[in-house]
């Protein structure tokens, strides 16, 4: 499973453990992850050009460094998409 395009937001307050402890463990179990997006407003080329200089974006700030992508396409099957919920929830379960 590598397509990857379904967006996790992690709130350790409420689920016991951060997105990377939970994209280690998804990997372990061959579910596919990677890290969301890094907000806009610290990327490294557009601070260069000037852009975005002293704005703040918390809520995008805090997502692109808790946020992952999960697997996700038309192609998934129910099977497929019931393992990675499985997973999660026995991942949550056992934190």
């Amino acid at each position: 499973m590598n397509r990857l395009l379904g967006v996790l937001y992690t709130n350790r307050e409420r689920i016991w453990f951060g997105r990377d402890e939970l994209m280690d463990k998804l990997g372990g179990k061959e579910i596919g992850t990677r890290t969301f997006f890094i907000s806009m407003n610290v990327q490294p080329a557009f601070r260069k050009m000037g852009l975005f200089k002293n704005e703040k974006y918390p809520v995008a700030e805090e997502i692109s460094v808790k946020g992952l992508y999960l697997p996700s396409s038309v192609t998934l099957t129910e099977k497929q998409i019931q393992y990675i919920v499985e997973t999660i929830v026995s991942i949550q379960r056992s934190s």
